[in-house]
């Protein structure tokens, strides 16, 4: 057996099935267009990050929720429509990142909300309409990157987040900012440009450690 702690840039096509039992995989990343995600990701129970941006995945299997030391998911820039329930599952996982899929992941599973390690969630540019109020749920969670996106609401219970640093809801279709962003005590970015937005809630003066503040819109109307 051979062990490769950090395997990166290999020019390898086709699946992994054959090498499970050979290889000890710590991490796969930048196999260009050549990768296609299939259903034996339980073998892989010691892989703790899996790097496949760019690539022409279209699926991720439920298997993935079987990998119980996964810290870091990278699936940027594929084709994938949907983000399986089994996704919360991943009790170990930190970072989340499924951007750019081609405008095809249209909702957050709730399951989301079980993903109690995470700390960085990335799905900004896709067509998500809603946002789960299982969110408030990610006690952990640092950065939430929902830019470029169609969400229409934010739910209240964006205020139980209180170890978020960092809020990106920008170029959506958000018309009301609720109340209870003014719990968001260790905020120190929000980025809410380009919505729909008419009014700012005075709650948005209790975040005591706020640095940047977007609102770049033509629909506001009171301050």
């Amino acid at each position: 057996n051979k062990e490769f702690p950090d395997y990166r840039n290999y020019g390898i096509t086709g699946s992994y099935k054959k090498i499970y039992d050979t290889l000890f995989i710590r991490g796969l990343e930048t196999i260009k267009r050549t990768f296609k995600l299939d259903y034996n990701l339980d073998k892989l129970y010691n892989l703790q990050q899996l790097d496949l941006y760019g690539n022409q995945i279209e699926e991720i299997p439920k298997e993935i929720g079987q990998l119980q030391n996964l810290q870091q998911l990278y699936l940027n820039s594929n084709q994938i429509k949907e983000i399986p329930k089994e996704i919360g599952q991943l009790q170990n996982l930190k970072e989340l990142w499924l951007r750019n899929n081609q405008i095809n992941i249209k909702e957050i599973p709730k399951e989301i909300g079980q993903l109690q390690n995470l700390q960085k969630l990335y799905l900004y540019d896709n067509e998500i309409k809603e946002i789960p109020k299982e969110i408030g749920q990610l006690q952990n969670l640092q950065q939430l990157w929902l830019s470029d996106n169609r969400i229409k609401e934010i739910p209240k219970e964006i205020g139980q987040l209180q170890n978020l640093q960092k809020l990106y809801l920008n170029k959506n279709q958000i018309k009301e900012i609720p109340k209870e962003i003014g719990q968001l005590q260790n905020l120190q970015q929000l980025y809410l440009n380009y919505n729909q937005i008419e009014e700012i809630p005075k709650e948005i003066g209790q975040l005591q450690n706020l640095q940047i503040l977007y609102f770049r819109s033509f629909w506001i109307k009171m301050i």
